[in-house]
């Protein structure tokens, strides 16, 4: 690759990034959009359901909670047997 052609390359991110970061900075309020949804769900009986239900899926999943576990290994359960 020629140095022109870096350059040329060079330029274009440089014009990429100076429009993402206008675009950032032209968003409403320029928050996070986990701030904007935040309490959607506040006192929502179907919301606390489906939280209980998947609560309750993970913990009946006993080889998923084991290989979540620090030290746990494909491998290390494997020789145990």
């Amino acid at each position: 690759m020629t140095t022109a052609q870096v350059e040329s390359r060079l330029l274009a991110l440089e014009q990429e990034v100076a429009r993402l970061k206008a675009q950032i900075a032209a968003a409403p309020n320029g928050s996070n959009w986990v701030e904007s949804i935040a309490g959607t769900f506040a006192n929502d009986p179907l919301f606390d359901e489906a939280m209980r239900l998947g609560r309750k899926w993970r913990q009946s999943e006993p080889y998923r909670a084991a290989r979540s576990l620090p030290g746990t290994s494909r491998a290390k359960r494997l020789r145990r047997k």
